[in-house]
């Protein structure tokens, strides 16, 4: 196997990305040819590590191979996923990149994910070489939080890593952060020209920590995208963060994704409120239990003269149970008369909705004279159940919702695509998505229903259908890159 690497790294000028996944032990004069090949290279680009790969290292290997990757001339990013990292070879991995080579590197991009560290090891000086990389743009750094329940470096090493001039997105995943973290990124952010976009997954953030995020979003002027994922907050946090993004003047993007009960129709009250005061903002994606039919309402009614916003997500589905279908009914309704006024919102993410045939039809009437929407995307559509459709069969309630949407395609000559998880749906009517696929190869729009599949198993499902002659040659019409036919049934 890195024989084979070698050989490509030789005689292959073009070979642009390396991918070392397996282990070492058993290919030891393979890895030694490997990396004299490496050293020097002026064609890879991009250099994916697995875990199993650098666990498998010795000392002695590992410092030869971090010494021929800082002579890559050409790379760009550098990529490392589910390693165990020792404090050694940490240390290492510090050094490696704090060496003049790589300091005076062309690389963009670190990403360093699901990394495996104990508590007893910390990435001060990792993070901080990393910071120093003259023109790197984007950087990751992700933990195994199961592995630790302390911060994996400390709030100066954050603020070296966020005063970097060239970096423009930063990523930072369980890394057990607290106040002190949050109030060293504010200090180094709020003046901070570079960056802009920020992340933010499964960290605590009490009330100290969130205010110290919205003073430096108040303060800073090159921030565009803020995304908080499966992060603790609360209702008081959330509303000093929706207040400065309500007075922003840069921030475009604006994310937050709550699984827990800290956030509740105060919290998004708040982000309403954000929306009335914030005129610029071009995308809001919310995912809390707490967005019930009054949030929508309200969110509904500001988001009807909202000028800028061209892409929503909302999510709700953390509470299914809480939820139906059957109550959403007030909450579509609100959104609907919303988008019957909208005249700025490209594209609507719904899938995490729960919505039955009788709520698609309410959103459906309100897009047919909508004449901005271009994608929208549904969830695994509920059936009615009721008592007068008791002997209504499964089939007939699959049309119907079916036959919306197609009035819907109908209508709108707008609308490109809808996109939603009911497989069964799809592959019940391929007549119909041959209809609407048929629309898209005449030029008349490019509207079709993606049941979010494989191509191949998609195809192959279809072939089973009595639609399998005509809907799998529009279906080869408009994928090219479908290279398996399928073989129909007897």
């Amino acid at each position: 196997m890195m024989d084979h690497i070698a050989q490509q790294l030789q005689y292959q000028p073009g070979f642009r990305f390396l991918e070392l996944e397996r282990s070492v032990e058993d290919d030891e004069e393979g890895f030694i040819s490997m990396v004299s090949a490496l050293v020097g290279s002026k064609s890879v680009r991009h250099m994916y590590l697995c875990g199993e790969f650098f666990d498998s290292l010795d000392d002695e290997q590992r410092q030869i191979f971090l010494e021929a990757t800082g002579t890559i001339e050409s790379l760009q990013c550098l990529y490392m996923a589910n390693a165990k990292l020792s404090m050694d070879s940490v240390e290492d991995l510090a050094v490696a990149f704090a060496a003049d080579m790589m300091t005076s590197s062309t690389i963009q991009e670190v990403s360093l994910q699901h990394l495996n560290i104990p508590d007893t090891v910390v990435l001060d000086d990792l993070v901080r070489a990393i910071a120093k990389f003259p023109v790197v743009e984007r950087v990751e750094i992700g933990v195994l939080f199961i592995h630790h329940d302390q911060a994996a470096f400390s709030p100066d090493a954050l603020a070296d890593l966020c005063q970097s001039k060239s970096l423009k997105a930063l990523t930072l995943i369980d890394l057990r952060f607290d106040q002190d973290h949050f109030k060293a990124m504010e200090q180094a952010l709020s003046n901070n020209h570079a960056l802009a976009e920020l992340s933010l997954w499964g960290e605590i953030l009490d009330f100290a920590s969130c205010t110290a995020m919205a003073k430096m979003l108040r303060r800073n002027r090159s921030l565009e995208s803020l995304c908080i994922y499966f992060g603790n907050m609360n209702d008081d946090g959330i509303q000093a963060i929706c207040q400065s993004i309500g007075q922003s003047n840069n921030l475009k993007s604006f994310s937050i994704e709550n699984e827990d009960d800290s956030i509740t129709q105060t919290g998004v009250s708040a982000m309403a409120e954000m929306l009335e005061d914030n005129k610029q903002l071009e995308t809001l994606s919310l995912a809390t239990k707490a967005l019930d039919s009054e949030g929508f309402i309200r969110l509904g009614r500001v988001l009807k003269t909202h000028p800028t916003l061209r892409e929503l997500s909302l999510d709700n589905s953390t509470s299914s149970s809480e939820h139906p279908a059957s109550v959403q009914k007030p909450a579509i309704a609100s959104l609907s008369n919303m988008l019957e006024v909208n005249t700025s919102i490209r594209r609507l993410d719904l899938s995490g909705i729960s919505m039955d045939d009788t709520t698609v039809a309410l959103l459906a009437s309100s897009l047919k004279t909508n004449s901005k929407l271009q994608e929208l995307s549904l969830g695994s559509i509920k059936l009615q159940s009721d008592e007068e459709d008791e002997e209504t069969t499964t089939e007939s309630k699959l049309g119907r919702v079916f036959g919306v949407l197609e009035d819907l395609v109908e209508h709108n000559t707008v609308l490109e695509k809808i996109s939603t998880e009911q497989d069964t749906l799809t592959l019940n009517f391929g007549g119909k998505i041959n209809f609407l696929l048929s629309l898209n190869q005449r030029g008349l729009r490019t509207a079709m229903v993606d049941v979010n599949t494989h191509r191949k198993w998609f195809a192959n499902k279809l072939a089973e259908s009595v639609y399998c002659v005509s809907t799998l040659f529009y279906l080869l019409s408009m994928n090219p890159s479908l290279m398996v036919v399928p073989e129909a049934s007897a």
